[in-house]
């Protein structure tokens, strides 16, 4: 009888020490998905520095990624009093990093100093801006 008591209960810490090996794998295997869902945690900031005429219908965005994390941009709209331009870029930049994007408008820019209002749609959301565009020389 002695032997049968031992026995179950070695089955008992076998199966407790097996549910535990399970539930540390199962968690292992599920916890960079749920990562990927929840997303990395951090402050997300995305602001423009600086903006140039590259053509007659052409600015040159440098955007700044000052959050902590990296960001996609999805999209760039930009308007002002009678202009409006937009591009889909699709630039990844890192934290502390900054990156140049191209933005074309549907008519000739003003040669006057301009304000333009700049909206960055990226994967963790939208920003907004306002740049000063240099009068054309």
């Amino acid at each position: 009888m002695m032997r049968n008591k031992k026995a179950i209960s070695m089955g008992g810490i076998l199966a407790i020490v097996t549910l535990i090996v399970s539930v540390g794998i199962g968690l292992w295997i599920i916890s960079p998905a749920l990562t990927a869902l929840t997303g990395p945690a951090g402050r997300v900031s995305v602001t423009v520095s600086d903006a140039g005429r590259v053509g007659a219908n052409l600015v040159r965005l440098t955007i700044l990624n000052d959050g902590e994390v990296r960001v996609k941009i999805q999209q760039i709209t930009i308007t002002d009093t009678g202009v409006s331009g937009s591009a889909a870029p699709g630039v990844t930049i890192s934290p502390g990093a900054s990156g140049q994007v191209d933005v074309s408008f549907t008519t000739d820019l003003p040669t006057s100093a301009l304000t333009l209002k700049v909206t960055i749609k990226t994967d963790k959301g939208e920003f907004t801006a306002q740049v000063n565009l240099a009068a054309s020389t």
